[in-house]
């Protein structure tokens, strides 16, 4: 699904696509405002240099991995990712990980000196 929101934060278009999932990320890069940016790249120069504002193979790539991503978390099963469920802890002893952070702070401070 791909959603284009306005600078308000109000859901301006919105498209879903379909199957075949191939052709997807040349939709999706259809979607993409790459603006053709032009600057002087310096003062001995006559010419402006162009350049777009997001590279292409990285946009493809981005959308590629995003895809993988998103299938691979969908369809494999918890113990074909490696992860784990952990039992539930005591919220009222829960700190907002400020723990955490003071024994890595110790930890590296008795590692510097």
């Amino acid at each position: 699904m791909w959603r284009l929101y306005g600078a308000d934060g109000d859901l301006k278009d919105y498209e879903i696509f379909t199957v075949p999932f191939l052709t997807v990320p040349e939709k999706l890069f259809s979607k993409v405002r790459n603006l053709t940016y032009r600057y002087m790249p310096n003062q001995l120069s006559l010419f402006p240099k162009e350049t777009q504002q997001y590279d292409t193979w990285l946009l493809r790539e981005l959308l590629n991995t995003s895809m993988l991503h998103n299938s691979i978390k969908n369809n494999w099963t918890l113990e074909q990712l490696n992860w784990k469920l952990h039992e539930a802890g005591d919220y009222k002893e829960w700190d907002g990980l400020t723990s955490l952070f003071v024994n890595i702070s110790m930890e590296r401070k008795n590692c510097a000196s």
